[in-house]
């Protein structure tokens, strides 16, 4: 009811404010400031996730200001770019989403109304950026898909306003009131209804099991030249990924090799312990025959299995934006999200990383007056770990320099401590237990163990009781067969037609929070356990150990119960939140400030 009561208020008092507007039909000049706390009183902090507001009349260096260099990225997808159209706004006022939130509402309003379809064309820009997302929050949180969907643009006057919430056409109504606008929104029907169009044109593509692409059966076809023949490979999986990318997959002898001809080129996958998984490209017309061999160790190729495809206009995967999946060598799984760091075209320009520099060497100098180090620590892409695992039709930049490696050098000339474990996963590469999870998009809990490792390590020379724990006597790590991960949810096949030899870890000692991470026998994570802001405190040990505030994307799920018992308090950001929160900062005043965050994310914490 109090909620209710301001904002009648605030609609009454601006209402009688702008009475003596004129019945011209022209909208009343209303600041942005209060037409976007306005809308922000219709809901409640569960529903908006706490936005960060920006506002144009801020004070700079406030948590309220938005610089020049972070609103490119909001609109453009690039930090410290030229934005043409600023000099036409007169003023702003947005709610950004700190993490991967849907919830948003942008009030711009230009200088006139002629220049309202230049700004206008700015806030679509953003609108075309943030349903890129798609992918990430259905993979993160998919509750919050209608709300990203019902994303739309509309402009009254010279006001341009982007909505995505669970109630659009009350803040319409809302702010079509303060305005005096009556009915003369002029809403942005088209992008959404080609929005809507476009993800009804997403094909769920299931998996079928031993069935060609054209519908009949598959069959074993020609005869093996072999006098020791291996046996054919189990097929289990048979999708699209593309128009003319086709997926296989299945069982069958550990170390064997899978050869399939008939596609653009012929190719030869190496198999992961008893399972395998390839993508295959086919030719963009006409009908292809691949044939499907196994090849045992020690013996010749199986008979082939004949599978006849042929290409597809409407396969498309493109709203699932990072989260797009391709299939390399090894049966390695890989999102789209690290290709422009494999590919080389997000390096950052001079000018990006003087900006760079300068905001981190903001937060340093912040942290540094509380007694609080800023670390990063940088999780490589499986690209970056197993370059040879990448399909060919991705080129590798030639560049002599990697945005991780810019990013790292300018948070070092900045003052912060940077831990990239590049080189330790490259030296842990061909372990017995695996870094990354073949069908999951995720590192497993040996590679964050190795990460909390260094991590502790580097604490420990100041706080030597904090050292970290050694694998014997504390932990077990083994693999376990499990049904496959999120990548296989992001190409609609059905996770269990396919087993992950996966790795996961057994604790021998007391842990201060171990939640169960996994979905039930999947590599796949479980993520609403731990992904709200929290605070874990060490209550088994009384060692003098420090205080910790992490900040962190999904890659914290795996490494959580390590660092819980390597703190004695813990103060977990909320997932995906990378917004410099002065008030928790102060009120628990940690010792160290960690940004946990994996290579192909970096882009998010670049403000």
């Amino acid at each position: 009811m109090r909620k209710i009561s301001i904002l009648l208020a605030i609609v009454m008092t601006l209402t009688l404010l702008f009475s003596c507007q004129s019945d011209s039909g022209e909208t009343a000049d209303v600041p942005t400031r209060d037409l976007l706390d306005a809308a922000m009183a219709l809901f409640d902090s569960e529903t908006t996730h706490e936005p960060v507001r920006y506002y144009s009349d801020a004070e700079e260096g406030s948590a309220e200001y938005l610089d020049e260099g972070y609103m490119s990225y909001i609109f453009y997808g690039e930090f410290d770019v030229e934005i043409p159209a600023l000099p036409l706004i007169d003023e702003f006022a947005m709610a950004v989403p700190s993490g991967l939130y849907a919830f948003e509402i942008d009030i711009l309003k230009a200088k006139s109304t002629a220049a309202a379809n230049e700004i206008k064309a700015l806030v679509d820009m953003r609108m075309e950026n943030k349903l890129k997302t798609r992918g990430e929050v259905e993979n993160y949180d998919s509750s919050q898909l209608p709300v990203l969907d019902s994303c739309e643009v509309y402009t009254s006057g010279s006001y341009v306003i982007l909505l995505a919430t669970p109630d659009n056409e009350s803040v319409k109504n809302t702010i079509a009131e303060l305005l005096g606008s009556g009915d003369q929104l002029s809403v942005n029907t088209d992008n959404t209804e080609e929005t809507a169009e476009n993800n009804d044109q997403i094909v769920n593509v299931m998996s079928h099991v031993n069935t060609n692409l054209t519908g009949g059966e598959t069959s074993s076809a020609g005869s093996s030249t072999s006098e020791n023949p291996s046996e054919p490979p189990e097929m289990t999986v048979t999708s699209y990924s593309g128009n003319n990318l086709i997926i296989l997959g299945g069982s069958c002898t550990e170390g064997a090799k899978i050869h399939v001809r008939g596609g653009v080129s012929d190719k030869v996958f190496s198999t992961d312990y008893g399972s395998w998984i390839v993508e295959v490209e086919i030719a963009p017309e006409g009908v292809s025959n691949l044939l499907v061999t196994q090849e045992e160790p020690g013996k010749g190729e199986s008979e082939p299995i004949s599978i006849t495809v042929k290409p597809r206009t409407d396969v498309d995967f493109s709203s699932q934006g990072v989260c797009q999946v391709a299939f390399g060598d090894d049966m390695q799984g890989h999102f789209f999200g690290q290709l422009a760091d494999w590919e080389g075209t997000n390096l950052l320009s001079d000018n990006q990383i003087e900006g760079l520099t300068g905001r981190i060497k903001t937060k340093v100098d912040y942290l540094a007056e509380r007694d609080c180090e800023l670390i990063y620590v940088f999780v490589p892409n499986p690209m970056t770990v197993y370059p040879e695992t990448v399909p060919e039709r991705f080129v590798k930049s030639n560049a002599d320099t990697t945005r991780t490696e810019q990013y790292t050098e300018a948070a070092r000339a900045a003052g912060a401590t940077v831990i990239d474990l590049t080189d330790l996963f490259k030296e842990h590469r061909d372990d017995e237990f695996k870094l990354f999870m073949k069908t999951d998009s995720h590192w497993t809990s040996y590679g964050a163990y190795l990460g909390y490792y260094e991590l502790m390590s580097y604490i420990s020379e100041s706080w030597p009781e904090a050292a970290p724990m050694e694998i014997e006597g504390n932990l077990e790590f083994y693999h376990k067969w499990v049904s496959c991960g999120d990548m296989f949810t992001h190409l609609g096949i059905q996770n269990s037609l396919v087993q992950e030899y996966a790795t996961f870890v057994k604790w021998l000692v007391p842990t201060v929070s171990n939640p169960e991470i996994y979905e039930p026998n999947m590599t796949q994570l479980t993520f609403d356990r731990i992904n709200s802001t929290t605070t874990i405190k060490n209550t088994i040990s009384d060692a003098d150990l420090p205080t910790a505030m992490i900040i962190r994307d999904s890659f914290s799920t795996n490494i959580y119960s390590f660092l819980n018992n390597a703190f004695a308090e813990t103060y977990w950001q909320a997932m995906w939140d990378y917004k410099l929160d002065y008030d928790y900062i102060e009120r628990t005043n940690p010792d160290y400030y960690i940004i946990l965050i994996t290579e192909r994310n970096i882009d998010n914490i670049l403000g």
